[in-house]
């Protein structure tokens, strides 16, 4: 059975949006019959806030509006949408166990204005994990100190957020020991690696590396996004390796977004040459710099295009950039920053396109205020959920 309640609440959302497929309504169905009234109650409470948000907000005089203009009166539609919302109960009623169909059977109470609340401060301060092997992960201190000594080296925190390897001795076989740098949602940091080689990890990432190169091999495995400066050594090349692609350089600096909820790989290069490898396309190439790859994850293609340079490197200096993107990629990109949860309550909002430059540091109002300036959209908070109509 379903225990994150964060899985939960995702499912609840999708049923509630249209969306939810027939696992996720299985799974569903499963939690609600474990937990009883108390899943029942919070199923309830979410829906509540969802239609509050989805049938509220919009003027009077230009619902009117846009009526008359589409042909169509206003108690007509408003007779369609109490239908549509006794449809739903109906639905609610089958998807649970006989006695709940109830819940939505009543006039909906009043419910606050949520576009009138304050955004919650969504930020998470949870600190940067480092798992050596088995051990307990150690959360990585604020404060300059040494994590680990030894004869062949140290690790060590720099400042609040720098975390540096320094091998004072490099054997044949290096150290099989391998270590994963985690970094959460709302998070940035940099890792120096034992042949000096910086890596700076977004939010939401996780790079796996030796803590002592072997001689004529360098391998790291990348989740998430990082911009790379690779020291140059001869006969030692640099590979990354993420879910879908192979990436070997001798010293260069580039930039990988590859998060596995996103429908593409992204490399870009900034110096130097890069050389991929796609299994899944069959296709090798050669990168020059300013210049980008694009894999599809869907069509198992991938194509190579003139990059924007500063667009790409916008997340590591500060900044949120995205040009003509869509919606729902926009907000995937914010929410691993700010940590929030984002709910449509409408399917076709995902596709409409933005443009978006502003302040990484920004409040998280702030930078909606910016998004939903320019289009006919409103965002509401409630919790740590934002809802878009």
């Amino acid at each position: 059975m379903l225990k994150d309640t964060n899985i939960i609440d995702e499912y609840i959302l999708d049923y509630l949006a249209g969306e939810a497929n027939k696992a996720e309504i299985q799974e569903l169905e499963a939690w609600l019959a474990e937990t009883g009234d108390e899943g029942k109650a919070h199923f309830k409470a979410m829906a509540r806030h969802f239609y509050a948000v989805r049938w509220s907000g919009m003027r009077e005089e230009d619902e009117k509006h846009i009526l008359q203009l589409c042909g169509l009166s206003v108690k007509r539609v408003k007779r369609s949408l109490l239908l549509r919302r006794w449809a739903v109960a109906a639905g609610i009623a089958l998807l649970t166990a006989a006695g709940t169909a109830g819940w939505f059977l009543h006039e909906r109470e009043s419910s606050p204005l949520y576009a009138t609340q304050e955004a919650p401060q969504l930020i998470d301060h949870t600190r940067p994990m480092l798992r050596i092997g088995d051990e307990k992960p150690i959360v990585l201190p604020e404060n300059m100190q040494t994590l680990l000594s030894s004869e062949r080296g140290s690790i060590e925190v720099m400042d609040s957020s720098v975390l540096a390897y320094y091998a004072l001795a490099t054997n044949g076989t290096g150290n099989s020991e391998f270590h994963i740098l985690e970094v959460p949602k709302g998070c940035e940091y940099q890792l120096q690696l034992s042949d000096g080689s910086k890596v700076w990890l977004n939010a939401e990432s996780r790079l796996r590396y030796p803590a002592v190169f072997p001689v004529g091999k360098r391998e790291v495995y990348l989740e998430g996004e990082g911009y790379f400066e690779v020291a140059k050594l001869e006969n030692a090349p640099f590979i990354v390796h993420t879910e879908d692609m192979e990436l070997e350089v001798l010293g260069t600096s580039f930039n990988i977004r590859s998060y596995k909820d996103e429908r593409t790989t992204v490399t870009t290069l900034f110096t130097g040459r890069i050389g991929q490898f796609f299994p899944e396309a069959g296709t090798s190439l050669e990168l020059s710099p300013a210049q980008r790859s694009v894999f599809s994850r869907q069509k198992k293609s991938v194509r190579t295009e003139k990059a924007d340079v500063r667009e790409a490197l916008a997340w590591k200096e500060g900044k949120i950039v995205a040009r003509n993107e869509r919606l729902e990629d926009i907000f995937v990109m914010l929410s691993r920053w700010y940590n929030f949860k984002v709910c449509y309550t409408r399917p076709e909002l995902k596709d409409m396109r933005f443009h978006l430059h502003t302040n990484r540091y920004k409040s998280i109002r702030e930078v909606l205020d910016n998004l939903t300036a320019t289009k006919g959209i409103q965002v509401d908070y409630f919790g740590d959920t934002i809802y878009i109509r």
